[in-house]
């Protein structure tokens, strides 16, 4: 990934991790970006949401958020995954975050 688009990746996810670390439902938060593969695509940026509860209103907090963090943006591509670590498989982090993803602390974690 060049440059340019690992710390365009990193702030983005650092906005979305600032903009959530008042919420305590939200317990943990990683990051995975991938370069445009072609020079018409654009960058994909995957980011998964470890969450305490699934409830309407943080679903719609973190819609919020990501309004907020991409606007109007189309040059990047986004996949969001909230999960609850009681429902993986064994606690199993591995079935739900890839292992190359980076995490990002929260409320000074």
């Amino acid at each position: 990934m060049a440059i340019a688009d690992q710390t365009t990746a990193a702030a983005l996810a650092r906005q979305f991790a600032d903009l959530l670390a008042d919420e305590p439902r939200v317990e943990r938060i990683w990051y995975l970006a991938e370069p445009p593969h072609a020079p018409y695509s654009s960058m994909y940026l995957m980011i998964w949401f470890q969450v305490s509860t699934m409830a309407d209103d943080l679903t719609c907090l973190i819609d919020d958020v990501t309004k907020r963090v991409l606007g109007e943006r189309e040059d990047i591509g986004l996949g969001l995954s909230l999960f609850m670590l009681d429902a993986l498989p064994d606690r199993n982090l591995d079935e739900e975050v890839e292992p190359e993803a980076i995490e990002l602390s929260l409320r000074g974690r």
